[in-house]
């Protein structure tokens, strides 16, 4: 059987679709040891460089370069507890080098604030030259930030270079979709709406620790349809226990752009097999299992620690 996928999240994190958009797992820290990575995305996103298209024709993207005067770049988080940031993943879409220059740069941000952003929190200059394009890419903060139950992280285009660009992945939603994506347009903070009503997400991960409960515990799967996966958060590995027996080069992990993840895969036995995370960038990874003629697809959140 051939499967493809789309660009579209939920054929990889819903295959069956169930309309599930809550999976549980098993997590053993809590309080300041507790970390994971957060994502506003949904099963129904999909992502995309989203063009703007005014009166004179093209003039830049929603999610980076411009000629509209829109210089940040802003999502809406709002995560419960005493949250303790370390770092942002942003999926960059396209990013061109021209006159191989070391000097463009972007500032990352971080604001409180309710409807807006408000109070600039934390900033932390980062070169695009060490960037890879179609690709998550973390950033590590230089110092823990502390911010509000609801905040705002993104970027500004500070110091891109004549001939230049710089856009990310974002995900066109519909009208009645929730938008968590503002942007700063000649000096003024916009919570976009396009034309048509519709809004957006930015494909950015956040990673913090000292959040509240993250999951609850599952017990040992009985129904052969069924597959545990755990612990969620991991800080490295993941045991994957299904009801049945794993045939071998059926179980694989993608990052939330739906790209094949290399992972160390180790097999406990008939029933069970352990996941290395290792060496990849912290972030919302999908664990996925071939059962039979359906798809079980799990989210983690991977967080070293």
């Amino acid at each position: 059987m051939v499967i493809q996928f789309t660009k579209q999240l939920k054929y990889w994190l819903d295959p069956l679709k169930t309309g599930a958009e809550v999976l549980n797992g098993v997590q053993f820290n809590e309080g300041e040891n507790l970390c994971a990575a957060f994502s506003n995305l949904t099963n129904n996103d999909k992502y995309e460089v989203v063009s703007i298209s005014g009166t004179n024709g093209f003039t830049g993207y929603w999610g980076g370069s411009n000629n509209l005067g829109i210089t940040e770049f802003m999502e809406h988080f709002s995560v419960e507890g005493n949250e303790i940031l370390s770092g942002i993943s942003i999926g960059v879409g396209k990013f061109k080098n021209i006159l191989k220059s070391s000097e463009s740069e972007i500032l990352i941000k971080v604001y409180t604030g309710n409807k807006f952003p408000e109070k600039l929190i934390y900033s932390q200059v980062e070169k695009t030259a060490g960037m890879a394009e179609n690709a998550m890419n973390f950033i590590g903060f230089n110092e823990p930030i502390e911010p509000n139950d609801d905040f705002f992280i993104g970027f500004e285009l500070k110091n891109i270079q004549p001939m230049d660009s710089f856009v990310v992945y974002q995900s066109v939603r519909a009208a009645t979709d929730i938008n968590t994506f503002l942007y700063k347009q000649n000096g003024e903070w916009v919570d976009y709406k396009d034309e048509t009503g519709k809004s957006m997400a930015n494909i950015f991960e956040i990673v913090a620790c000292n959040i509240d409960d993250f999951g609850t515990d599952t017990q040992i799967v009985e129904n052969p349809l069924d597959i545990r996966v755990f612990p969620n958060p991991a800080n490295s590995k993941v045991t994957v226990e299904t009801g049945q027996k794993i045939p071998d080069n059926k179980i694989a992990v993608f990052n939330i752009l739906g790209q094949d993840i290399k992972t160390k895969i180790t097999k406990i036995n008939d029933n069970k097999v352990e996941i290395d995370l290792a060496g990849n960038i912290p972030g919302v990874y999908i664990i996925r299992f071939q059962n039979g003629e359906s798809i079980v697809s799990h989210k983690i959140s991977y967080v070293p620690w």
